[in-house]
């Protein structure tokens, strides 16, 4: 579960960062 909980928060940043970024 912490490992799930890790990558989901990982995609989130990255996606904010790529939407702010565009």
């Amino acid at each position: 579960r912490q490992q799930y909980e890790s990558v989901a928060t990982k995609n989130l940043q990255e996606a904010e960062e790529w939407y702010k970024s565009k």
